[in-house]
């Protein structure tokens, strides 16, 4: 994994997390579904680390990035739910 893939895969990881951060301090439980895409995004992000070849390195770098944006997009859900509901 390069230098340049990597800053961008955590920076997208902490964007993430930030996100599951701020709906929990609004909502005072756990965004479950949203710790859960986290928890996946850190599976393939470690994969992409110990990969073997640049396909399967690209492919699971491909999917973490993919799961640390579900996490923005279930975090951002949770608080629409929040704002609704109020």
């Amino acid at each position: 994994m390069s230098e340049e893939e990597l800053l961008a895969l955590v920076d997208v990881w902490d964007t993430a997390e930030r996100r599951i951060k701020r709906t929990e301090r609004i909502k005072s439980t756990l965004t479950i579904p949203a710790i859960n895409e986290l928890r996946y995004a850190g599976y393939h992000f470690i994969r992409a680390g110990s990969a073997n070849n640049d396909e399967t390195r690209a492919e699971n770098v491909s999917k973490a990035v993919k799961y640390c944006k579900r996490v923005m997009y279930d975090a951002v859900e949770a608080k629409s739910c929040i704002t609704w509901s109020a």
